[in-house]
């Protein structure tokens, strides 16, 4: 992945991360079009098979997971509260 993508991918990484609060269908959606563009990035190296398989792993739970009524009281989405390690061990991987 080049410098430029890498920067942009882990911004997109980051927003993800702070859109716990937000309606079930726009986190998905931002997840699931950042876990598109990692993969599609990607150039032959030692950790693309290995961050492909986390993608690939973070869409199968995401698949599994219902939003509705998926709230804590304080409006977080527990999809969210489930999700974010497997997503801030993704971003470490694509560092």
């Amino acid at each position: 992945m080049m410098i430029k993508d890498r920067e942009v991918v882990l911004n997109e990484i980051d927003t993800v991360l702070e859109s716990g609060n937000l309606r079930p269908y726009v986190f998905r959606t931002r997840l699931e079009r950042v876990l598109v563009r990692i993969t599609a990035l990607l150039e032959d190296n030692n950790k693309k098979a290995e961050v492909v398989s986390k993608c690939n792993d973070i869409r199968r739970k995401l698949n599994y997971i219902s939003d509705k009524s998926n709230q804590t009281p304080d409006g977080t989405l527990n999809s969210y509260i489930f999700l974010k390690g497997e997503i801030e061990s993704l971003k470490q991987m694509v560092k």
